[in-house]
């Protein structure tokens, strides 16, 4: 037995097949199973070690536990791997238990990964290990964000299929360019389906064909017939209008410097310098510049009035067969000669090459400039993506001119030699006075312009010509090439087809036996699977009546939480209207405390008044007192005149006894006027006393006065004060302990309102979790219905083909 197919045998392990497995077996198909490990069983090993060697197709499509494969490396001629719709996680650093493929044989050449969850490409094998034989590689439908490490251990893929992956940054595609001989590469299907989001960046085709040059089918399309995909005027006009490429890198003197004559020909699969390309290029392969900037208008005329290059000459001009070699040019330097046609010719000739070198500078730094304008600047390691992006904008026409370039450069390499050989000829004989030398180089130049002028025509009809042919053999070669494929898929299709059917075959009539005797375990399973689905319909009904009880406690309880916080509300209401109350007495003990101020202020004005009135007074009482002092200065001089007077009067009434009786009348009347005088004097004095005494008394009332009503109003001012003082702490003491009571009670309430709003929520989600639950228990008791109807219909198929086997296998017995 060479081929064994266990198609959706239900094998957990490969012990369960003991006994079909036989050291023969060259392909095994366990498709559809449940194995978690391909262990290979003992007595296969003892019997022969390399028996499994023997195995070279193994598929272990939707074995949905392969997680561990540790006997990998006895399948040593392994060729066709198939591990898809499985459960791989291939991190970056991949655990011991996940796939290893350091076992693989390096023989292997399809590889199937769809269908997992690997997030890398760099971790699938270790980095020693290289799998020089794989091909084919599908790695669709999984978590891919490039194709990082791709080439290091499958250098030789020639099929990628990755569609449906993550890839969204054009970069993730570099690495592929390491793989030479990729052909077919696959980000999305040909009518757009399960793409990656780089498929619909505006330079995807241009990275992938600036990737993989060579790459033949790109998403199910082939490539045009001139080897390339095509790039339309609109497509590059999107690519440089989406402004999403990386920036180009700068063109230093390689692009735009003229060729030294002694420089090696370039390769034949370098590229040539972008300005041989633009200037090879058909115009519909160009970008449409002339649209874009007006400097390159500007310079499109300046081109037009530029002189035109010098005129070939005629047919029937001499030609030499080779240009003049070095020794013949110095021998003829040695005659003196002056050659000044030949020199003009020359530097015409040199001034042309000049003209053309910088017209095809100018395209190319334009070209530049124009893309750079054009593109945004991004990361050093996407340059390189940039440049190949804008030389992918002219692959076909590069592929069309490459040699016809190649040989226009090598004319342009002779002519400017031997231009240059004569021109230090020429000037060699004008240091050394050499006349006909220079009439030797005048037919050597003749000659040599000639020459390479006819040469550059000859070569260029003749690369034309060849590139011509080169096509059309292409193309035949191309026509012939997909024939012989068709012809060769039809066979290889007719071959697969009649070898499946004998395979199917014999699949049949070996497992016919085994169906038979699995029919009656599948009716007993299934009549298992429907007691066991009715008793767990049975819980699930349980669980919807709980479920239902549940949510009517729910909504009790929150019917409840709503009362409380409605009773919560009302208690915060009263709260506040309290609170209320309190500012409006609070306010009219400011309003009371105000009124009182207001009348120490007036007690205080009435008070300054007094102290101005007392202050009037005293002020008075100096002026009285000053008043009075100067009175009894008067009555005491008063009282020293009458004394003077009286001493007179004495003397007087002496002299009057002394002089007689006469005198003395006058004495007695004298006398009478001074004690009237001294009378009138007394009586002012007196007066003066009366009204000072009078002012004195008042002065002591009026101070007795102030200061027992200053006394009184102090000390009732002081009491009302202290008293207003003490009731103010009092009800500041008051206040602040009812509002601090508020505030706790009011933080108490929040609290109790927060715990009832969040018991509220909890109910709700409770509630909702309730209700979700009984929906799932809805939707799971229709999904077990929908079970059981299918596990009724798979029964009675296999039934029927149990009973078309027996049949059939009877109908051969019988034969």
């Amino acid at each position: 037995m060479a081929h064994l197919s266990l198609i959706n045998a239900s094998l957990e392990a490969l012990s369960e097949a003991e006994g079909i497995i036989n050291p023969s077996l060259l392909s095994l198909n366990l498709h559809a199973n449940s194995l978690c490990t391909l262990n290979v069983p003992n007595n296969i090993l003892q019997h022969s070690p390399s028996s499994t060697s023997l195995i070279k197709v193994a598929n272990t499509h939707a074995n949905t536990h392969v997680h561990a494969y540790t006997h990998v490396h006895a399948y040593t001629s392994l060729r066709d791997l198939n591990l898809s719709s499985n459960k791989l996680h291939l991190h970056p650093l991949p655990s011991p238990n996940e796939l290893n493929f350091l076992q693989l044989s390096p023989n292997l050449v399809t590889l199937d990964l769809s269908a997992n969850f690997i997030s890398t490409t760099s971790s699938l094998i270790p980095s020693t290990v290289t799998l020089s034989g794989l091909k084919k590689l599908a790695i669709s439908y999984n978590n891919l964000t490039s194709f990082d490490g791709l080439s290091s251990f499958a250098p030789n893929l020639e099929d990628v299929d990755a569609k449906g992956n993550n890839m969204s940054d054009p970069a993730a595609l570099v690495p592929l360019s390491s793989c030479r001989r990729l052909r077919v590469l696959t980000m999305q299907t040909r009518s757009g389906d399960s793409p990656n989001p780089v498929c619909s960046h505006p330079t995807y085709t241009a990275a992938v064909l600036a990737s993989c040059p060579f790459l033949e089918v790109l998403d199910e399309q082939a490539s045009t017939p001139d080897g390339g995909f095509s790039l339309d005027d609109d497509t590059v006009d999107e690519i440089i209008n989406a402004g999403d490429v990386v920036s180009l890198p700068d063109l230093g003197d390689s692009f735009n410097s003229p060729t030294h004559p002694n420089a090696p020909p370039a390769a034949a699969g370098a590229a040539p310098p972008i300005s041989d390309i633009t200037e090879n290029a058909s115009p519909s392969l160009l970008p449409r510049f002339d649209a874009a900037n007006e400097r390159y208008k500007k310079l499109k005329a300046e081109k037009l009035r530029s002189p035109s290059p010098l005129k070939s000459p005629s047919p029937n001009s001499p030609s030499p067969l080779k240009s003049p070699s070095h020794s013949s040019v110095k021998a003829a330097a040695q005659a003196p000669v002056q050659a000044p046609v030949q020199l003009k010719r020359i530097d015409q000739l040199e001034e042309q090459m000049k003209i053309l070198a910088a017209l095809a500078s100018e395209q190319a730094e334009v070209t530049h400039v124009l893309m750079k304008e054009r593109l945004v600047m991004a990361e050093e390691q996407e340059e390189e993506v940039a440049a190949a992006t804008i030389l992918s904008l002219f692959t076909s026409s590069s592929i069309k001119h490459s040699h016809l370039s190649l040989s226009l450069a090598l004319s342009h390499w002779r002519a400017r030699s031997s231009g240059m050989a004569c021109v230090d000829a020429v000037a060699h004989a004008r240091r050394q006075g050499a006349s006909k030398a220079a009439e030797a180089l005048e037919s050597k130049i003749k000659y040599a312009v000639e020459h390479a002028n006819e040469m550059f025509r000859e070569e260029k009809g003749r690369m034309e010509a060849v590139v011509g042919e080169q096509r059309e053999v292409i193309k035949k070669i191309k026509e012939r090439n997909e024939e012989l494929t068709g012809k060769v898929a039809l066979m290889e299709c007719d071959l697969k087809e009649q070898s499946r059917q004998r395979d199917l075959a014999g699949d049949e009539v070996r497992s016919a036996n085994r169906n038979a005797r699995k029919a009656e375990d599948d009716r007993h399973r299934a009549e298992n699977d429907r007691v066991a689905t009715a008793k767990e319909g049975e819980k699930w009904r349980l669980r919807v009546e709980e479920g239902g009880k549940r949510e009517e406690k729910l909504r009790i309880e929150l019917g409840n939480l709503e009362g409380v916080v409605a009773e919560i509300q009302q208690k915060q209401e009263k709260l506040t209207s309290v609170i209320k109350v309190k500012d409006i007495t609070i306010q009219e003990q400011n309003g009371e405390v105000k009124r009182q101020q207001s009348m120490i202020d007036k007690h205080n004005e009435a008070r300054k008044q007094m102290q101005d009135d007392l202050t009037r007074i005293r002020g008075e009482r100096g002026d009285l007192e000053e008043e009075a002092e100067g009175r009894r200065e008067e009555i005491e001089d008063l009282e020293d005149r009458v004394r003077e007077l009286e001493g007179e009067a004495e003397r007087m009434r002496v002299e009057a006894e002394n002089k007689g009786r006469g005198e003395g009348e006058a004495s007695r009347i004298l006398r009478e006027e001074i004690e009237a005088e001294n009378r009138d004097l007394k009586e002012i004095l007196g007066s003066k006393e009366e009204a000072l005494n009078r002012m004195e008394d008042e002065l002591m009332k009026a101070r007795a006065l102030y200061e027992e009503q200053d006394e009184d109003t102090r000390l009732r001012w002081k009491s009302d004060m202290d008293g207003m003082r003490a009731r103010i702490e009092k009800d500041k003491r008051g206040w602040k302990r009812d509002v601090r009571e508020a505030r706790e009670k009011e933080g108490k309430w929040r609290e109790k309102v927060e715990q009832g709003v969040m018991e509220a929520k909890r109910a709700k989600k409770k509630l909702e979790r309730a209700e979700r639950e009984a929906r799932e228990i809805k939707d799971e008791r229709g999904r077990l219905r929908e079970e059981i109807k299918k596990v009724k219909a798979e029964m009675e198929e296999k039934e029927r083909k149990s009973r078309g086997a027996l049949q059939q296998m009877m109908a051969m017995y019988s034969n």
